[in-house]
């Protein structure tokens, strides 16, 4: 597999079928664990990553230029990826706040806010990307769950 796709590439294969493996036991004990109404979630859920996984991994393969992630030499030959603990602790911050705002606020309020903070300032896109993103992410977030599977979203508990 390293031959036909490289490093860079391999990594990415096996992260994604690791969360195939995933998100087909939680497909898989949705189904067979939850009632009727409630399973849907899980199958929803489920074949939107799989759909996702899938364009990942065509756009893996389908990229000519290899990018791996920048390394630096030690004293000794080896290699080792650069130390990248600032950004790591932003993510999992804005994750934390995403959570809390989730509880606060709900969902279709925390999460445009939290995905045009990521794109724009972690991921650092321009600002008409976060924004289109969020907007069509909600949409789609509200089509699926209150009006496709009837499932109210919870409101958070400012506006309960």
């Amino acid at each position: 597999m390293r031959r036909l796709f490289g490093r860079a590439h391999a990594g990415s294969i096996i992260s994604a079928l690791v969360i195939l493996a995933f998100v087909l036991a939680y497909i898989t004990i949705g189904y067979i664990t939850l009632d009727e109404a409630s399973r849907h979630v899980p199958i929803l859920a489920g074949l939107v990553t799989v759909f996702l996984l899938a364009v990942e991994l065509a756009r893996q393969g389908l990229s000519s230029s290899e990018s791996p992630a920048p390394e630096t030499m030690t004293n000794h030959g080896h290699t080792e990826s650069p130390d990248l603990p600032g950004k790591e602790w932003r993510v999992l911050l804005s994750v934390a706040a995403a959570v809390t705002a989730i509880f606060l606020v709900g969902f279709l309020i925390a999460i445009p806010v939290y995905l045009v903070g990521a794109i724009t300032l972690v991921g650092r896109r321009p600002l008409r990307v976060a924004v289109l993103t969020a907007l069509v992410t909600t949409a789609t977030i509200y089509g699926a769950f209150e009006l496709l599977l009837s499932y109210e979203l919870f409101p958070g508990i400012l506006f309960s």
